[in-house]
């Protein structure tokens, strides 16, 4: 039985209506091959484990059958683009399914497509012009490559686990993520970029106490700075900075104190070096 997960004032989208949505281009695909080509071109079937290849062809479909349902919603007149990112990522947490945290990738995607001038095109013409920046995308990263799509993966299914997926153990991943940020760098990386993503279109709807949660849940490590934030901050964070900068920001005052700190620890090994010099001479 699925749970019912809340988040601060955030609930997950119930049975969005875009999950019955008309197809625009992909009844006409052989979508099976197509994502196959991605797979066999960097992933070594014979070591990887064939749930993380399952999971990750269906990341890959999703993709591409979300790139169709904004699509074929926009040449109807709807929003599309908003109310899909809401409901992709409401239905990621909801059902803690990663394969369904699409928004990074299809945004990234739309942003380099004309949209209307698909009105009178064919569905074999629409999919040319989609398969050349789903390309790039798969090139330059943000439809994501496996090894990033198992990180990402990772981070849902605690963040899912967090907010009601496990009432017996609620709050362990988080445990886990503070022991672990300084060990596995790679993984607080993922867990910030992800918490920002996410904060960004909780803020956009208007869940306030969502935002800040979250942000606890991708920074843990640096729960007075995120408690103190005050709504011009906020807004600054998430709407005028970059992921990058975001981190930055929120990590300032951590990183200067680790200068300061290599300053000092300078200092001491300096003074023992005159020390040790003056006790032999």
């Amino acid at each position: 039985m699925i749970p019912q997960l809340k988040l601060g004032d955030w609930q997950p989208i119930v049975s969005p209506f875009w999950e019955a949505a008309t197809s625009c281009f992909i009844a006409d695909l052989d979508i099976l091959e197509i994502v196959n080509a991605y797979i066999q071109d960097h992933i070594n079937l014979y070591d990887t484990p064939f749930k993380l290849v399952d999971s990750y062809r269906s990341y890959l479909i999703q993709v591409i059958k979300d790139i169709d349902y904004v699509i074929s919603q926009s040449q109807e007149n709807r929003p599309a683009i908003e109310e899909y990112k809401n409901a992709s990522i409401d239905l990621t947490f909801d059902r803690a399914q990663p394969w369904r945290y699409t928004a990074p990738a299809v945004q990234s995607i739309l942003i380099n497509l004309n949209v209307e001038e698909f009105a009178d095109k064919e569905p074999y013409q629409i999919w040319n012009a989609v398969k050349v920046r789903l390309d790039e995308a798969y090139q330059f990263g943000s439809l994501y490559r496996i090894d990033k799509y198992v990180k990402v993966a990772h981070v849902i299914l605690d963040m899912a686990f967090d907010i009601g997926w496990d009432a017996k153990y609620a709050k362990a991943s988080q445990i886990k993520n503070i022991e672990g940020l300084t060990g596995n760098l790679e993984r607080a990386a993922t867990l910030r970029e992800t918490s920002l993503f996410i904060a960004r279109n909780f803020y956009c709807r208007g869940h306030e106490l969502a935002v800040s949660q979250m942000l606890l849940i991708g920074f843990p490590d640096i729960s007075p700075v995120i408690s103190t934030l005050n709504a011009k901050d906020t807004r600054r964070l998430l709407l005028d900075l970059t992921s990058q900068e975001a981190v930055n920001y929120l990590l300032q005052d951590q990183m200067n104190e680790t200068t300061r700190n290599n300053s000092c620890n300078q200092i001491v090994r300096g003074a023992l070096r005159v020390i040790n010099v003056n006790s032999s001479a």
